[in-house]
């Protein structure tokens, strides 16, 4: 899909669900300018998905053009709990628009409030914040909200269900200790097949980190103490070299996203490893390192 020419401005944010109640997920985009654009997928279910420009700016039940101002950070989960997708848009200034979607076979959202939980993500104390929404439930079957921002943290709130014109109660303003520098952007999936949400966080610089895990109502953690390692090159071709930050021997697994182990072997002590990827297919993967130092987990891309 390129869509360099389809107007949309730079900083493109996407975010996917079953708008049209078709059986397979459409896609929102929002962009630096604050607007939303709007694309139909026409697949089908199944199938590849083709995704039509449908609403180059998006209007709500009203006719009025959805404009958050600047960063149109774009999450759909269904909020209050009616069987439909509402829209959260985080934004420059740091909090949460929510609009409530009024249809479950077509998407017609309608203005509530620019305050939702009355969050306000902010980069220490200026009035730049990025907020980056993405909610879940834990296994307790709650609404959770984890927050990327500026400040480069994840920020956990609860106490959301029931409480749409409420303050959301922060439960932490660092989850798993997790800092990527300027700009977190978390996404969550379980991508080990362990029936948990796993977090992949982006930053400004176009990096990616991952935290997996635990289960514990759904609370990501790294599964041992989290030590850092590089990859690189990433993408990589026919083989990627790892750099740790001192010589030490290591336990070395490769996943796919599915959870399967592709490969595994154990090196002896030294600063730096490489692994021959020349056999493997195109795709994402996971480098899941084990030492002495504790355990760390990256993703690297197969071209």
């Amino acid at each position: 899909m390129n869509l360099s020419t389809s107007g949309i401005e730079k900083n493109m944010i996407p975010t996917f669900a079953d708008l049209d109640n078709d059986g397979d997920d459409d896609m929102i985009i929002g962009d630096y300018n604050g607007v939303l654009h709007y694309f139909t997928n026409t697949a089908g279910p199944g199938n590849t998905a083709n995704f039509v420009l449908t609403a180059p700016q998006m209007t709500d039940l009203d006719g009025i053009t959805i404009d958050v101002g600047l960063h149109a950070a774009p999450t759909l989960f269904d909020l209050d709990k009616d069987g439909d997708f509402d829209l959260i848009i985080g934004e420059r200034n740091g909090n949460l628009n929510y609009y409530e979607n009024k249809d479950t076979l077509l998407p017609k959202f309608t203005y509530v409030t620019d305050s939702l939980g009355f969050i306000q993500v902010n980069y220490f104390g200026t009035s730049i914040g990025m907020s980056f929404p993405r909610f879940f439930l834990n296994d307790m079957g709650e609404t959770q909200l984890f927050t990327g921002g500026e400040h480069g943290n994840i920020e956990h709130y609860n106490t959301i269900d029931g409480n749409l014109s409420g303050n959301f109660n922060l439960v932490t303003n660092q989850v798993s200790n997790v800092n990527v520098g300027l700009r977190s952007t978390p996404a969550l999936q379980d991508l080990n097949n362990d029936n948990n949400l796993d977090m992949i966080v982006g930053n400004k610089r176009g990096g990616l980190r991952v935290a997996l895990g635990t289960g514990l109502s759904n609370t990501i953690e790294p599964a041992y103490e989290e030590f850092r390692f590089s990859v690189f090159p990433n993408p990589a071709a026919d083989q990627f070299t790892i750099q740790l930050t001192g010589t030490m021997a290591i336990d070395f697994e490769l996943l796919d996203l599915s959870g399967k182990i592709v490969r595994q072997e154990s090196r002896n002590s030294n600063s730096t490893h490489q692994f021959d990827t020349s056999f493997l297919t195109s795709g994402m993967y996971l480098v899941k390192i084990t030492s002495k130092s504790g355990t760390g987990t990256q993703p690297i891309l197969i071209k």
